[in-house]
């Protein structure tokens, strides 16, 4: 049995992802909350990027993949995502359509989602 002195720590990537203000909140109407619960599909064995989104702020965000509803992020708190192969890019925006972030559907492991650059 071999030993393995390889850490996953070292590995850990992370980015920071700042706020921009809504400017048009017509321009969000494709991101839409669903009238029921959605049911996600499986993701597929052979899918893309999985990470860990951090929301570093005091505001509820709401997140989406390519207009899919996946979800909500509390203040505070974490979500984990994984992108199927085929998503392109990703979307929050809190829940009063004050403030968005946006990414493409690809990940370092780990995204901070912070407040407006200061």
């Amino acid at each position: 049995m071999g030993f393995m002195s390889h850490s996953f720590a070292q590995d850990k990537v992370e980015i920071d992802v700042f706020a921009s203000k809504v400017k048009n909140a017509g321009e969000t109407g494709k991101y839409k909350l669903p009238a029921r619960d959605p049911e996600v599909p499986k993701p597929a064995k052979s899918r893309g990027d999985c990470c860990t989104f951090t929301n570093n702020t005091g505001f509820t965000v709401y997140f989406w993949v390519d207009t899919k509803f996946r979800g909500s992020i509390a203040p505070w708190g974490e979500m984990n995502v994984c992108f199927n192969n085929g998503d392109e890019t990703w979307y929050m925006m809190t829940v009063g359509a004050t403030y968005e972030w946006k990414g493409n559907a690809t990940c370092p492991r780990h995204i901070n989602i912070r407040g407006i650059k200061p």
